[in-house]
């Protein structure tokens, strides 16, 4: 069975050998010899007719395998959906027991528990920051102010489509095909 690849490239070469059989009719001097040109030109536009039909039954299969790759792309989509809640609902529901313990440990007075197979214990945690004035902190030298543009795509796309020459000096703006 012939590929997709195989089918249009056939076609090609087919279409074009029907225009080399046109251009030689043209310059057929016989009555023969047009009639000749005739039948192949009808047998080369009968075989290409085929390989079309090959093209659109292959081109139905690829649609159905890609509605199947596209299907077990969306069930699994939702199978990472659920097993990101559940290893959230986990993690959340170890965070809540190791807090547990920890206020039950300080409670307790407790900086550290030696079971049989677990030593837990309490220690400080590294220092952090929270900035409640950050002008006074990049005044002070802790920092500096940093500014961004953010520049609009769509509304470059939108001036581009009116025209085309006023986006030219700082973008460039393509438009490629997709198949649907």
């Amino acid at each position: 069975m012939s590929t997709l690849l195989d089918l249009t490239a056939e076609a090609r070469d087919l279409a074009n050998r029907l225009a080399n059989v046109e251009e030689v009719r043209q310059e057929a001097t016989t009555e023969d010899a047009q009639a000749a040109l005739a039948e192949a030109e009808a047998e080369l536009e009968a075989l290409l007719a085929l390989v079309g039909e090959d093209i659109t039954r292959k081109a139905d299969g690829y649609g159905d395998v890609m509605a199947e790759f596209k299907t077990r792309a969306d069930v699994m989509k939702q199978q990472e959906d659920l097993y990101r809640r559940k290893r959230q609902i986990a993690e959340n529901a170890a965070l809540r027991l190791k807090d547990t313990l920890h206020y039950a440990l300080e409670g307790l007075g407790l900086r550290e528990v030696e079971g049989e197979r677990w030593k837990l214990a309490i220690q400080n945690s590294p220092p952090s920051a929270s900035i409640t004035d950050e002008g006074l902190a990049v005044a002070s030298g802790f920092g500096e102010i940093v500014s961004t543009a953010k520049v609009d795509a769509k509304a470059i796309i939108a001036a581009w489509k009116s025209d085309p020459s006023s986006v030219s000096g700082f973008a460039q703006v393509t438009q490629g095909t997709h198949l649907r």
